[in-house]
């Protein structure tokens, strides 16, 4: 290869791999990984997107029940809760969608300490940190 075809080809090369390594997934193994309550600190559309300020918590239990509680001002009390059955299934969170027989899957992007970005449902990317 010439010296030029070989830049280009390394550059193509690095590209492709930072492109996976942004949007790799963290394989979960068991429930036990995520168990606790994790407070949403933001949703967003696109990881590196506007993030949007979020009150809820999930508490992922160790029965398989996951309740999602969420805060507004505007609701009697404050607050309301809601409890769907959730398995890990091929290193995927999926979550019973409550009334419904359908599935949310959720793919842990990162997960470092007690911070953990999931991927799924309805407002893309969600980020939490442990309680």
């Amino acid at each position: 290869m010439k010296p030029s075809t070989t830049i280009i080809f390394s550059i193509v090369l690095l590209l492709i791999l930072a492109t996976f390594n942004v949007n790799a997934e963290v394989t979960l193994n068991s429930p036990s990984e995520i168990l606790g309550t994790w407070k949403q600190e933001y949703s967003a559309p696109q990881i590196d997107g506007e993030k949007r300020p979020s009150k809820e918590t999930w508490e992922f239990r160790s029965d398989g029940m996951l309740t999602t509680t969420a805060y507004d001002k505007r609701l009697p009390g404050g607050s309301f809760s809601i409890s769907v059955k959730f398995e890990i299934k091929d290193g995927k969170i999926l979550a019973n969608e409550p009334g419904r027989s359908r599935k949310n899957t959720y793919v842990v992007v990162e997960k470092e300490g007690d911070a953990m970005i999931l991927h799924g449902g309805m407002d893309a990317f969600l980020f939490f940190n442990k309680q």
